[in-house]
């Protein structure tokens, strides 16, 4: 996996689809967290009941979601604020 970060620039938090092609959401969860321990993430998924156990610190939002609901909300909690730059 190559993900070009900038000397000195950082991810703060990932939101991600636990279901992609050719790197799921967990391995990128599980390369990310090499570079970056603290680094937080938010997975969206249309099956939260195929999930069996999430890795610790991770949050699920179940789809579809509307992003003013409270699911959402509760979900969001602790990304914000976030600086967009």
């Amino acid at each position: 996996m190559n993900i070009g970060l900038a000397e000195g620039h950082r991810i703060d938090a990932v939101v991600s689809d636990v279901v992609m092609p050719r790197l799921g959401g967990l391995k990128l969860l599980e390369e990310l967290r090499l570079r970056s321990p603290e680094i937080r993430f938010l997975f969206t998924s249309g099956y939260p009941q195929n999930l069996e156990t999430l890795p610790a610190g991770v949050r699920l939002l179940p789809k579809p979601f509307a992003m003013d609901g409270e699911m959402a909300g509760a979900a969001m909690n602790g990304f914000a604020p976030l600086r967009i730059s």
